[in-house]
């Protein structure tokens, strides 16, 4: 999977990213240099000014990525709040994630080495940031699409819950295409990751 040319206001010069199934690319800088607006480009949430976004051998412009379903539907990623109904329960969001998974079995038995069964009846209201962040960084990792984005995944997290969506990442970087944005490149020093530091304009 590779990244051309991307540039936005935020970004000092057009960066390009290979992504190799394996090789988690792991994107570091300041606050305000660009890493979300990258990672919201790559999730396809947020168009650029310019830039290819090359994948399965298909080009993707990300002045219109948005409106790019073909290629959206192959990306899990940490949706903000204010993108979610705060009234659904977490089980409803269970029930979807397991409807867009390739193998519904082997997502449930997952499912029970998480934390996330036990606010299974809560409504998304009623988390805290800290569980809305590990319940959908989990899910996106689960979830089994091709290309995973997670922004500042592991930020606020206790070390329970940072120990436990570290073992899921572990387990399935082989065979995603992963993208995370972290202040703290070495929570994922054991990874055999690309390190990228970006800089502000």
């Amino acid at each position: 999977m590779i990244l051309e040319q991307w540039q936005s206001d935020d970004s000092q010069r057009p960066i390009d990213i290979i992504c190799r199934k394996g090789e988690p690319v792991v994107l570091v800088g300041h606050s305000g240099c660009g890493k979300s607006t990258l990672l919201k480009t790559l999730a396809g949430v947020r168009t650029a000014h310019t830039g290819v976004i090359c994948f399965e051998g298909v080009q993707y412009s990300v002045s219109d990525v948005m409106a790019q379903s073909a290629y959206r539907e192959n990306v899990a990623y940490i949706p903000s709040r204010q993108e979610m109904p705060e009234k659904r329960h977490v089980s409803n969001i269970l029930e979807d994630m397991a409807a867009l998974t390739v193998s519904s079995s082997t997502f449930e038995a997952e499912l029970k080495e998480t934390a996330i069964l036990e606010w299974q009846h809560m409504s998304l209201s009623m988390l805290s940031d800290t569980q809305f962040q590990y319940l959908f960084a989990t899910l996106a990792v689960l979830r089994g699409a091709p290309i995973v984005v997670l922004d500042d995944p592991m930020a606020g997290l206790s070390p329970y819950l940072a120990k436990k969506l570290f073992t899921h990442i572990r387990t399935h970087y082989k065979d995603r295409y992963l993208f995370i944005a972290t202040h703290r490149p070495q929570d994922f020093a054991s990874l055999p990751t690309q390190l990228m530091v970006l800089e502000a304009s």
